[in-house]
């Protein structure tokens, strides 16, 4: 009444009730006119039964939100895959760099500057593991994982090792070239899913035999 008195119009969703008590949702139109004079200010109200919309409305939206469960299991279901191969790979290194720091320490003078390489290393793969925990932990709680520029190259080499003893099991050759001043990327290095970052992956039939795949990220501005 207060924005009818204000502007002499008003328009919104409404909820009445039919005469077997059964709500009925209308987009309900009003407009009033001022008063003559010797006649009272009117108002002229039309409604448009939109409940047949409403529920469809309420139907895509119920859609909408079992599309996002189905998408965060599938989603979870693909990090359940990959943890593994993820935490392994920085492990293996751990445990190899810890190795050659005992050796060098066996070494008689013992050898200090292969022990602090390897020691560097041991951090840069702990920490490497660390994040992949806090990334796993932020999917699974529904938060919103930071981006931060992210270097194509540097990525793709630490994608590499964990995924060449699955190559190698299969007889899959994988030579690689890769352009090194690439403009950076706004992303998580852990999350997977392309659209995620707004991106595009896609794939082409060759003239002759096999495929291209193709993928686009939007670069940083």
């Amino acid at each position: 009444m207060a924005e009818l008195t204000r502007t002499g119009r008003w328009e919104g969703k409404l909820v009445h009730t039919r005469r077997d008590d059964s709500p009925v949702v209308v987009a309900s139109r009003w407009s009033r006119r001022p008063a003559a004079p010797g006649r009272p200010a009117l108002i002229l109200e039309t409604n448009n039964d939109i409940t047949d919309r409403r529920r469809a409305e309420d139907a895509l939206h119920q859609a909408q939100v079992e599309l996002t469960r189905v998408t965060r299991v599938t989603i979870l279901g693909e990090l359940a895959a990959s943890i593994p191969h993820e935490i392994n790979q920085p492990l293996a290194a751990i445990v190899a760099d810890a190795n050659a720091c005992l050796n060098g320490l066996r070494a008689d003078p013992p050898s200090l500057a292969p022990v602090r390489e390897a020691l560097g290393a041991i951090v840069g793969d702990g920490n490497r593991a660390a994040k992949v925990l806090i990334r796993i932990r932020a999917l699974l709680a529904g938060s919103v994982v930071t981006r931060e520029p992210c270097q194509l190259a540097r990525i793709i080499d630490d994608v590499l090792p964990l995924v060449r003893p699955e190559l190698r099991r299969h007889g899959i050759a994988l030579p690689l070239s890769v352009t090194r001043d690439l403009p950076p990327v706004m992303a998580d290095r852990i999350q997977p899913i392309v659209e995620a970052h707004g991106g595009r992956l896609w794939a082409t039939a060759n003239p002759k035999h096999g495929a291209t795949f193709h993928l686009a990220l939007p670069a940083t501005a």
